[in-house]
């Protein structure tokens, strides 16, 4: 299809993430009519035996892993009421309570109350062999398609999936370094100058003069991802020292004092 349009002149490219995992809210898979009046209107149907049923029954769940009861598949990220629980599947929880896996899941909800919207679960959504056909494309940049925040301070208890922080360590060293699907050179070209070029960003994602001065040392050997579904917000090894905008922002293995970055804007017609 992008090969298509291309041909007849549409401006098209794409992004992948660099591993097999999606992630979401877990109400995002509730029907809209279910989460309809607010959390409280939504908690209370989850307490109700026929709207529970009506809710497992839906035809159409935002993952299809759901429809299929594909609960192995699915991992809890984040359960402020269930810690315990983070990192296990869904099959793992049901088991673990005598629960239906799907009962489990809205289970987890209600216990959560009124912070049941930040409930997160992720899933393995995606085939290796598909990763790697986006990988080769000329037209492919990566994405982390996440935030990351950081592990001190009113925040560090958000989690945004499993790739905020370590997308591009799984990038360089498991399908570059372990791999060889592509190139050094071509991936570091995936998340600096293509992406910059596709934003219009002047002056960024290549190490020329006159350019702003962001650079990343890392040692190609041992760069690596080091998050998993109970601990996502592990920081990746192999990184030596970032400079942002002139100015060492991270080195040695910690952060600096030093809050050069800035928001960036694309230069769009």
């Amino acid at each position: 299809m992008i090969e298509a349009a291309s041909r007849d002149g549409v401006d098209v490219a794409f992004d992948v993430i660099p591993h097999e995992w999606s992630h979401t809210y877990m109400m995002a898979s509730i029907p809209a009519w279910a989460r309809a009046g607010g959390i409280e209107a939504t908690l209370a149907r989850l307490s109700d035996a026929d709207a529970r049923a009506r809710i497992k029954a839906a035809p159409a769940p935002i993952w299809r892993l759901v429809l299929d009861r594909r609960w192995d598949d699915i991992v809890l990220l984040r359960a402020d009421a269930n810690p315990g629980l983070v990192g296990e599947t869904l099959r793992a929880i049901g088991a673990k309570r005598g629960a239906d896996p799907f009962d489990a899941a809205l289970d987890l909800l209600l216990e959560e109350g009124s912070a049941a919207g930040q409930v997160m679960w992720t899933s393995r959504n995606f085939r290796d062999r598909d990763i790697c056909l986006c990988l080769g494309h000329a037209k492919c940049s990566v994405m982390s398609d996440t935030l990351a925040l950081s592990r001190t301070g009113p925040l560090k208890d958000m989690i945004g999936s499993l790739s905020g922080y370590g997308w591009v360590a799984r990038l360089l060293g498991h399908y570059v370094r372990d791999r060889g699907v592509l190139s050094l050179a071509g991936a570091i070209e995936m998340i600096t100058s293509r992406p910059a070029d596709r934003l219009g960003l002047k002056g960024r994602g290549r190490l020329v003069v006159g350019a702003f001065a962001d650079v990343a040392v890392f040692d190609a050997d041992a760069v690596a991802d080091q998050s998993t579904a109970r601990a996502p917000t592990q920081h990746p090894t192999g990184f030596r020292t970032t400079i942002v905008n002139g100015v060492v922002a991270f080195t040695g293995g910690e952060r600096t004092p030093a809050r050069t970055g800035r928001v960036l804007r694309g230069n769009w017609p």
